[in-house]
């Protein structure tokens, strides 16, 4: 459904592959500053963000990165050092996996 809901939005040319990554990083964005506590109307599955479009919410033109409003994430209860730390090791992660995929074999 979510892969539908996608194709139909970039063929009808409604928005764009590029803006609707943005659009999805946006909001991975303000998910990991606002936490999901309390804030559950927030809370999106892939094909919802799309049909629903939620995502022109989060486009570039019309997203404010909402402000930082305490030292821990509230949807984990991690520290923002935390937070820092494992998005560190995430995008060492991603780098190590660039340069030694693994091979598929059929």
């Amino acid at each position: 459904m979510t892969e539908k809901a996608y194709c139909d939005l970039v063929l009808s040319k409604t928005v764009t592959e590029e803006a609707l990554v943005k659009s999805a990083e946006n909001y991975a964005e303000y998910i990991k500053i606002k936490g999901v506590r309390g804030n559950l109307d927030m809370c999106y599955l892939p094909n919802n963000f799309l049909k629903d479009r939620v995502f022109e919410d989060f486009l570039p033109e019309n997203y404010q990165k909402p402000e930082c409003t305490g030292v821990s994430n509230s949807a984990t209860n991690l520290t923002q050092s935390q937070v820092e730390q494992i998005e560190k090791l995430s995008q060492e992660r991603n780098t190590v996996k660039n340069e030694h995929p693994l091979e598929v074999m059929y």
